[in-house]
């Protein structure tokens, strides 16, 4: 059976060029290149929210960029979550001139692609896909999101300082980074600060809550912590606050307080820890949130900044290339991973391939948010 390969494109002036052929140069010397391919899991059947608001951040950053004498285009390919698709589009990116592209939104994918990536020698930037041991998969692999490890530290940290005991832990056990969460991240936290941890794996497409939720009432925690996907934060969320429990709720996805606004007269407090939020002071991410808000209609997510800083950082390796190979791309991809780049929350180090970023802390309460740390 024939597949076919979905593309859609977005013709974008900016003010870099981006490699392609090795044989289409740009006037400083810097490869050019009429398309960048992002493969991400537009269709995905259980929550592709994350990955359009990706591809829009990217696509505004490509738009705002300052070098008018280079065109460039988005190319925005639905890997979809299968493995098939996945080795199809890969594959096929692979064996075009394209030396450089971008891949989102979840580890597994990367994990499935990583072997095509690896012997193409094709430069990829991650947007997300912050499962563990993905950067081990290929050197060519650099990631520009922090990893939830480390922005969950800081909500742990803040769980311990508040004097938090008892909390109650919902994971997908079926998605890497989250069973990493639920596995590793969490109870090492519970051992460094003495929580006394209570786990519930679920599955990443469970919807019914209602036996696991009496349970974890029944615990009488100081906090729910939801390390969960998507829509699923809204739904947890929900069925927690309609059976009654109007306690504290953690977590780290824009969908909480999705879920939370929803509910604003049932009570409770939520703690969203984020890289990112419209809340944050300072101009850039001001003049970010505005223009946004005019080019898709709504406020950014996380993931939208998260994209936004992925194809900044594309951008950057290109302008410092100095060839058109995939070679050229890769070398210039580590010094400038090197020498960081200034990314919506200033300035982004990296630690080998893996971007480092600070994270605050939102308190929503009964349907008003404010900070409880910057960065």
């Amino acid at each position: 059976m024939r597949r076919t390969i979905v593309v859609v494109s977005l013709s974008l002036l900016v003010l870099v060029g981006c490699g392609s052929s090795s044989s289409d140069q740009g006037g400083n010397g810097s490869p050019k290149q009429t398309s960048v391919p992002w493969a991400s899991e537009l269709t995905n059947p259980v929550d592709a929210g994350p990955t359009h608001d990706a591809n829009n951040g990217g696509a505004l950053a490509v738009e705002q960029s300052a070098d008018p004498s280079r065109r460039v285009k988005l190319d925005f390919v639905d890997s979809t979550a299968d493995p098939k698709r996945i080795v199809a589009v890969w594959s096929r990116l692979a064996k075009s001139d394209a030396s450089i592209a971008m891949l989102g939104t979840y580890g597994t994918t990367a994990i499935v692609a990583a072997p095509i990536i690896q012997a193409a020698k094709l430069p990829v930037v991650l947007d997300e896909a912050g499962g563990p041991g993905v950067l081990t998969r290929s050197k060519y692999f650099y990631r520009t999101t922090a990893q939830q490890a480390d922005t969950y530290r800081v909500l742990a940290d803040y769980l311990a300082n508040t004097n938090v005991k008892k909390i109650v832990q919902f994971y997908d056990s079926d998605v890497p980074t989250t069973k990493q969460m639920g596995e590793e991240t969490w109870p090492a936290f519970a051992k460094e600060h003495g929580f006394d941890l209570s786990r519930y794996p679920l599955t990443v497409a469970a919807t019914d809550f209602s036996t696991v939720i009496r349970q974890a009432i029944n615990q009488h925690p100081d906090v729910m912590l939801l390390t969960v996907g998507g829509v699923q934060n809204t739904n947890l969320v929900a069925a927690l606050r309609n059976a009654g429990y109007t306690g504290l709720i953690a977590g780290q996805n824009s969908q909480l307080l999705t879920g939370a606004d929803k509910l604003p007269n049932m009570g409770g407090r939520i703690l969203n820890v984020t890289d990112f939020t419209p809340l944050l002071p300072g101009k850039k991410i001001s003049d970010f949130v505005t223009a946004y808000r005019k080019r898709f209609g709504k406020d950014p997510s996380a993931f939208a900044a998260h994209g936004y800083d992925a194809a900044t950082f594309m951008q950057e390796v290109m302008k410092s290339a100095g060839g058109g190979s995939r070679a050229d791309v890769f070398a210039a991809m580590q010094r400038v991973a090197k020498q960081g780049f200034d990314g919506l929350l200033g300035h982004v180090s990296f630690n080998g391939q893996q971007a480092m970023a600070p994270a605050v802390i939102i308190d929503w309460n009964r349907g008003q948010q404010s900070l409880l740390s910057t960065p």
